[in-house]
Order: C-alpha cells, then sequence, then structure tokens
C-alpha cells in the first residue's frame, strides 16, 4: 500500500508541477503584454489528456493496475510536457530582451576549446552524407518517448519512468531558468548564416526560432499560439539534456541498451550541427541532465519513501520479475 501511495503521490506531483508551469507562463506572458492564442491551445492534445489522465488516477487509486496507470500517466506527461513549458520559455526569453546577448562569449568558449563552428559547418556541407545521417538521432525524440513508455510499461519499471518525468522537468525548468540570464539567439542567426552556406545539406534548425527571439526581445512578438511555438532555447541545450536522459532510460532495457547509447550519442554529435547550437551548449545541457538524474532520485525518494519499486506490490504479473 505505502508503494501505491508513492506511486500516486509522484504522479500527481509531476503533473502538478507541469500546471504549475503552464500557469507561471500564463502569467509571465501577460505582463509582456503578449497574447494567448486559447483557440489554438483546445487542440486535439488536450482532449487526449483530458481521456487519459482520469483513466490513469483511475488505476492508480481505485484499482491499481501498474501497467496502465504507469503507461497513460506517463503518455499524458509527454502529451503536456511542451503545452506546458512552451509559454514559460517564451515569456522569460521575451523578460531578458533587455539583456545583452551571451551569443560572442559562448562561441569565443567555443574557440577556447578547439571547436569551430563554421568550419564544422563546412566539413558537413562538403560530406553531406554525414549531415544526412546525424539528421536522424536529432530529429529521434518523439520516437524515442514513445519506444521509452512501452518498453519501460512492459518491464514494470514503473518507479525510473517516473525519475525520467522528473528529471525530465527539472532539467528544462533550469534550461529556462538559465536562458533568462544568459540569452542567446543560436548560431545561425549569430553568424548571419544563409541557405547558400550549406547548399548540400538540409539543417534542421535555421532561422526560424531566431526570429521568434529576435521578435521577443524587441516586443514585437504579439501573440503565443501552439500552432508556431518552437523550441527557441539555445543555452544550455534540451537536446543534449534528452539524449543523456535517454540513454540513461534506455540503459535500464536489456538487449537494447546499447542500440539506445548509440542512438543518442548520435544526437548529441548532431546537436551543434542540426539545432543551430554552440558546443558549449551541449557540454552545459548534459551536465544539467546528469544533476538532474541525481535530484530526481532524491525527489522521487523524498515524495514516496524511498518506494523500492512499485511493481513488487501491482497486481500486473510481470512486476515482481522485473529486472532492474
Amino acid at each position: 500500500m505505502q508503494d501505491r501511495k508513492a506511486f500516486r503521490r509522484t504522479l500527481t506531483t509531476i503533473w502538478a508541477l507541469q500546471g504549475l508551469a503552464f500557469l507561471a507562463g500564463l502569467a509571465l506572458l501577460t505582463s509582456c503584454n503578449i497574447a494567448f492564442d486559447w483557440p489554438a491551445a483546445l487542440n486535439q492534445n488536450v482532449l487526449l489528456i483530458a481521456l487519459c489522465a482520469p483513466i490513469a488516477l483511475f488505476y492508480c487509486t481505485v484499482r491499481f493496475e501498474g501497467r496502465i496507470a504507469s503507461g497513460l500517466g506517463t503518455w499524458v506527461f509527454i502529451m503536456a510536457f511542451p503545452m506546458a513549458f512552451a509559454p514559460l520559455s517564451y515569456a522569460t526569453t521575451a523578460l531578458a530582451g533587455g539583456s545583452h546577448l551571451w551569443d560572442g562569449q559562448l562561441a569565443t568558449w567555443d574557440k577556447s576549446i578547439g571547436y569551430d563552428w563554421l568550419a564544422a559547418l563546412a566539413f558537413a556541407d562538403r560530406h553531406p552524407m554525414v549531415a544526412a545521417l546525424l539528421r536522424t538521432p536529432y530529429l529521434s525524440i518523439i520516437d524515442q518517448c514513445l519506444a521509452l513508455i512501452v518498453l519501460l510499461t512492459l518491464r514494470a519499471e514503473y518507479e525510473h519512468a517516473q525519475k525520467l518525468c522528473l528529471a525530465v522537468t527539472m532539467a528544462l525548468t533550469a534550461c529556462i531558468a538559465t536562458s533568462a540570464f544568459m540569452p542567446t539567439v543560436g548560431v545561425y542567426t549569430y553568424f548571419n548564416l544563409q541557405p547558400d552556406q550549406h547548399a548540400n545539406i538540409a539543417l534542421a534548425t535555421t532561422t526560424r526560432e531566431g526570429a521568434h527571439v529576435m521578435a521577443l526581445r524587441d516586443g514585437s512578438f504579439a501573440k503565443f499560439s501552439f500552432q508556431s511555438a518552437m523550441g527557441i532555447l539555445t543555452f544550455p541545450s534540451f537536446h543534449a539534456v534528452l539524449a543523456v536522459l535517454f540513454a540513461w532510460s534506455g540503459w535500464r532495457i536489456p538487449g537494447l541498451r546499447w542500440g539506445f547509447a548509440a542512438l543518442n550519442g548520435g544526437m548529441l554529435a548532431a546537436t551543434p550541427l542540426h539545432g543551430g547550437h554552440y558546443l558549449v551548449d551541449v557540454l552545459a545541457g548534459g551536465s544539467i541532465a546528469v544533476v538532474a538524474i541525481y535530484f530526481s532520485e532524491k525527489l522521487r525518494s523524498w515524495i514516496g519513501a524511498d518506494a523500492a519499486s512499485v511493481s513488487a506490490t501491482c497486481s500486473d504479473p510481470l512486476a515482481a520479475h522485473a529486472g532492474r
């Protein structure tokens, strides 16, 4: 019973943190005189969340079924995640509009550790196959999220799934807070790159993200909408955060752990080029992920009295035999 309560408390805490992030984002957007597009917010994801969340709560309170509660609970988290944090990301970028940009300093730090972004771009343009190969892991976030939900649920890794959700939440909060004090526009905008400078390759990130940042900084960004919102954080890199967290979670899947490690190693390698990131962005994001892993363990222990494993007491037949 204690483990079930731990599971329920952790799940509701994760959702509550998302709700607080969303409300904070709304409040800050209002303070920046940025309108919120409510019709665009009422999309199919909201309907799916409204359908799945009560079912997940039912199966972790009234009738405990670990697989259903964990699978649906994590799925709700993933669907709600961009909706919860995108407004906050945009609002803090707008609030930092009066601060100087750190792109020049980050580019200098890159050179100090031997990384020349423009030289890397030229190399990739001369070897388009390399850029094409790196594009696949860079764009694998949604696929990996789905795969990890299914695999962790099938293996009754309910507690770890919750730690992953906590780590992602804490890491993105740290990234948004850091970007508020060290705002950037990203490599593509900072170097004023043009498509003819990489005519042989298609980059995943180009001018759109930087244009949103500049509009937020100069006050011309009038309305936030989920239909046009995108990832605008540069320093630290949230792609790097996810690469580390996905590899950490994938390591718990015997037979696939090296596959997850390789795929996310590829994501890390692709992030400077396809994400328009400085190398130090990636190093900072990876460091934040490691810290988030540590605190997710501590927070899960604090919330749930360090439940050894929810699967040990659930009614699923595989739960008692789940490998760790």
